[in-house]
């Protein structure tokens, strides 16, 4: 074992990528407790995951349209003692294993392990990808499981090394879709290259039915959770493209659409910095352009269908939430970006070797210097967001806290951000009903011992007149304020 570290240890090129993931590494960890309260998404994630891990008197509150694979993570680690604490580490540890990620797939579209490390050097700062590091969401660990997918699907469907790799690209594929329903997307590029490359013979391809059984199984208990509590394929494709609650029209009034398109795609500006954004667009034209010329030849030519599928990955998610979006979240797209950080390390290794022709020592300084610059940029931009955002709904969070000390298990709450509250107060808790009238026919049945209302999020009317003048029931019992006065906390005299 110390012989094969050493061994690792004297090539430069791995001693640069170690430095690379400790940078990252570190860098993230400065952000890593930095939240003191946790968001909507983030509360249906953990108050799911503490059901599953052993409260389970706690409400349901899990909207089976999400896949499931990172709340029964959670849940098992509660199971073993978890605190929240552990659950920031394993994003911690899949945010730095993005970067690892990015290297690979680098390396292997480009057969080359310098655009590899320029590539993951490059995404050491990322504005939405550092952010949502500091998030106990799904992004950041199912684009870690879609940047391995593709990185084994190069090696074992592209370049036909081993069947292995083809399993475990359909493995990570599986999980990464399995963490976040959007995902799937990745999908449409992958089908479209292999049905461009196999033609008539997919059908005798046993490797690509062996994966798809495979997609299949992990997928199981999604499609039966799905179908159980929401409905099935019908269902699912109109909730994808027009919503539930759309007329009928293709691409409803309320969405972006077709201006969506640029929106997002110029919000890559954003996280990618000026400097590697204009490097991603120069790279991208002159990627593609083989493409243009030679469309007629995309079936006989292998470099130009790997060329559309990495033209697809890009394009793919910026059209799709570009259309069926009511406004751009840069999140939706971080699913391309290990692509596009591949294409940026392929454009600045190309500029390396035309100064390298000069001087190589101004190469390496242009490269660092163009990285660094635009890095510093991007960590001023994400620590404005970050100090911006890392105590909203915090008030929630204190006065959760407090319910929590004041009930047992078997009290009853009523409460209007329902999954952070579950979460904190570990508490049964019911979302409030449409009318004052229903809410006093209801408690008379359920006999809830507290109510907390948070004018943080959305309140229904009535609650803002019961603020004014509590009801006789009531008896407010405190206020967790900012600068006015947030979420009060009743207690329900007869509960």
């Amino acid at each position: 074992m110390f012989n094969k570290i050493k061994l690792y240890l004297q090539k430069n090129e791995n001693i640069i990528l170690l430095i690379i993931l400790l940078a990252a590494f570190i860098i993230r960890l400065k952000y890593f407790s930095m939240n003191s309260a946790i968001w909507w998404d983030e509360g249906d994630y953990l108050s799911t995951a503490k059901r599953w891990g052993g409260l389970s008197y706690l409400e349901d509150t899990w909207y089976y349209r999400r896949t499931p694979f990172l709340p029964l993570l959670w849940a098992g680690l509660y199971r073993l003692g978890a605190t929240e604490t552990i659950l920031r580490i394993t994003e911690l540890v899949f945010s730095t294993l993005l970067i690892l990620g990015i290297y690979l797939l680098a390396k292997e579209m480009f057969n080359n392990k310098v655009i590899g490390l320029i590539a993951a050097g490059s995404a050491v700062f990322n504005k939405i990808h550092l952010f949502l590091t500091t998030r106990l969401m799904t992004e950041i660990p199912s684009t870690t499981f879609l940047v391995f997918g593709l990185y084994f699907f190069w090696r074992g469907y592209i370049k036909k090394e081993k069947s292995k790799y083809i399993y475990l690209a359909a493995l990570f594929l599986s999980l990464a879709i399995m963490t976040r329903m959007a995902t799937f997307l990745v999908l449409i590029p992958l089908t479209l290259y292999i049905l461009i490359k196999e033609k008539k013979d997919i059908f005798k391809n046993k490797q690509i039915w062996i994966s798809l059984l495979i997609i299949a199984i992990i997928m199981s208990p999604f499609i039966f959770l799905y179908k159980t509590h929401v409905g099935g394929v019908s269902d699912f494709l109109r909730h994808y493209t027009v919503g539930e609650e759309s007329s009928g029209s293709f691409v409803p009034e309320e969405y972006l659409g077709l201006k969506g398109i640029w929106l997002y795609f110029m919000s890559h500006l954003i996280d990618f910095g000026y400097l590697l954004f204009i490097v991603f667009v120069i790279t991208l034209i002159l990627y593609i352009y083989p493409l243009i010329l030679g469309i007629d030849l995309i079936l006989k030519n292998e470099e130009l269908k790997e060329k559309l599928l990495v033209l697809l990955i890009i394009l793919i998610p910026i059209i799709y939430h570009g259309i069926f979006s009511l406004y751009v979240e840069e999140r939706y797209l971080l699913w391309s970006f290990p692509v596009i950080y591949a294409l940026i390390g392929f454009g600045l290794y190309y500029l390396y070797e035309q100064i390298k022709k000069y001087s190589k020592n101004i190469a390496i300084a242009a490269l660092l210097v163009l990285i660094f610059v635009n890095s510093y940029l991007i960590y001023q931009d994400t620590n404005i967001l970050v100090f911006a955002k890392k105590d909203t709904y915090y008030e929630e969070r204190l006065a959760s806290e407090y319910i929590k000390d004041h009930t047992t298990k078997d009290d009853l709450i009523y409460a209007n951000p329902l999954p952070k509250v579950i979460y904190y107060s570990e508490r049964n808790t019911k979302n409030f009903p449409r009318t004052i009238e229903e809410f006093e026919e209801e408690i008379k049945k359920t006999k809830p011992k507290y109510i907390l209302i948070s004018f943080i999020e959305q309140t229904k009317p009535w609650m803002q007149e019961i603020i004014q003048v509590p009801p006789p029931y009531l008896r407010l019992e405190n206020v967790f304020t900012e600068q006015q006065p947030l979420v009060f906390v009743f207690r329900v005299e007869n509960g």
